[in-house]
């Protein structure tokens, strides 16, 4: 599989190939898992309306345990942070139900 009979020791240098393209790949996969999760926080973050999506069910049962990460995230960050309640009264104050 790695290598032939004709070559000396060809077997380890098409490992070592193999080795390099998983882990290349294995890095990739880590970066691309991380900018989408990053770029979820930050919309989540920065969006009242998209945290009411969320809660909402509008992205189904994962949106509310995203969301409910998001909340845990801030309080444990800061206790004083107390984002769950002004997004309460935000969503309350604009008429939507919750």
């Amino acid at each position: 599989m790695f290598g032939t009979s004709k070559d000396k020791g060809g077997g380890f240098s098409a490992f070592k190939r193999y080795a390099v393209n998983v882990t290349k790949l294995v890095v990739a996969a880590e970066v691309g898992a991380f900018l989408i999760t990053y770029g979820a926080y930050v919309k989540t973050n920065r969006d009242p309306e998209f945290r009411y999506k969320l809660l909402t069910g509008q992205y189904a049962q994962t949106g509310q345990l995203w969301l409910d990460g998001y909340y845990r995230l801030g309080e444990l960050m800061d206790s004083s942070l107390q984002q769950r309640k002004h997004d309460i009264e935000y969503w309350r104050s604009t008429g939507k139900d919750v």
